[in-house]
């Protein structure tokens, strides 16, 4: 939350601009998450940043995860600064047992990360 701010809640809006494509198998890289001691595997479009989850759910065929952005470096030595939490939602693959696809990535302001991640 703001330090400036002594209202209790925080929402984080998703406006109508967003982008959003097709990947398939030759587009994407695993990322393995452990949910209720199981490691999954979770399918991720290549140019996903790396992730550190911190958060699970699950109901039915949908994963649901909240976690940050890590700083990724290129291959000029660029750092790319991570930090930005994630909201992501992914759906059981109908093939591959133990492994899910994202289907929903969004950043998420800090402060939307903490009110979701630090219990009271």
């Amino acid at each position: 939350m703001p330090a400036q701010s002594t209202d209790p809640y925080w929402i984080d809006e998703l406006g109508r601009k967003h982008e959003g494509s097709p990947y398939g198998d030759s587009d994407t890289e695993v990322v393995f998450v452990k949910v209720q001691g199981q490691l999954l595997r979770l399918l991720v479009p290549k140019y996903t940043p790396p992730i550190e989850v911190t958060v699970t759910a699950s109901s039915g065929d949908l994963l649901f995860l909240i976690g940050r952005q890590l700083d990724k470096e290129c291959e000029d030595g660029r750092v790319i600064e991570g930090g930005d939490g994630l909201l992501m939602v992914a759906r059981r693959h109908p093939e591959l047992d133990s492994t899910y696809w994202l289907a929903v990535r969004h950043n998420l302001f800090p402060q939307a990360l903490q009110c979701l991640v630090t219990a009271e």
